[in-house]
C-alpha cells in the first residue's frame, strides 16, 4: 500500500510541476524579445512580443472572423436601411450600392496586411488568423443623375499596427477610399 502511495504522490508532482512549467513556458513566449525578421509579421500566434490571447483580451470587438464580419456587416446593412426608414427613405429591396441617386458606392471590406499611414510610413497591420481587422473600402457603382463627375473621397480609418521599430502595438491612422461623391467638372 505504501508503494502505491509513492507512486500516487510522485505522480502529483510531476503533474502539478509541468502545469507550471507550461505556463513558465507560455509566458517566457509572451515575453521574449523577437529577432528582427519576427518584428515584422504576426506569426504563430504571437504578434512580437504579445501572444494572441493577450491582443484579444487588450483589444476586444476589433477581430473578427470572415464569418462574424458577414454577419456584423448584414446587422448594420439593417441597422442602416431601418434608420433611413425613420426618416422616410425607403430603399430598393436587393441594393448592390447605399441607394445613393447621384454616385452610388459600394463598400467592400478587405484585410490589409501592410498600409501606409497619414504620413506616408508603411505600417503593419495586425491580424490574427483567422481573425482580422476588415477594412472598409468603397468604390463608385454607376453615375446617377451628377452633373459633375462621381469620384471617391477618402475618410480616415484607426486601426490596430505592430510598430516593429519599437517593438510595440499601436493604434494609426489611415486613409482609404470611403464613399463616392458628385463633384462639379
Amino acid at each position: 500500500m505504501a508503494t502505491w502511495f509513492r507512486i500516487f504522490i510522485i505522480l502529483v508532482i510531476i503533474a502539478c510541476c509541468a502545469s507550471d512549467y507550461r505556463k513558465l513556458g507560455r509566458l517566457l513566449k509572451r515575453t521574449r524579445q523577437p529577432s528582427t525578421s519576427e518584428a515584422t509579421l504576426c506569426q504563430e500566434y504571437t504578434c512580437g512580443k504579445y501572444s494572441y490571447s493577450y491582443i484579444s483580451w487588450r483589444f476586444p470587438g476589433l477581430f473578427y472572423s470572415r464569418e462574424e464580419a458577414k454577419e456584423k456587416w448584414t446587422q448594420f446593412k439593417t441597422t442602416r436601411q431601418n434608420y433611413l426608414q425613420k426618416q422616410d427613405v425607403h430603399l430598393p429591396v436587393g441594393l448592390l450600392g447605399d441607394g445613393d441617386s447621384c454616385c452610388e458606392t459600394k463598400v467592400q471590406t478587405f484585410i490589409n496586411t501592410t498600409m501606409k499611414n497619414i504620413y506616408g510610413q508603411k505600417k503593419f497591420i495586425v491580424h490574427m488568423p483567422p481573425k482580422y481587422q476588415f477594412v472598409p473600402h468603397g468604390s463608385c457603382l454607376r453615375s446617377g443623375i451628377c452633373d459633375g463627375q462621381c469620384v471617391v473621397e477618402p475618410v480616415i480609418q484607426t486601426i490596430l499596427t505592430f510598430n516593429s521599430a519599437s517593438l510595440a502595438l499601436e493604434f494609426d491612422q489611415f486613409v482609404v477610399p470611403g464613399y463616392c461623391s458628385c463633384k462639379a467638372s
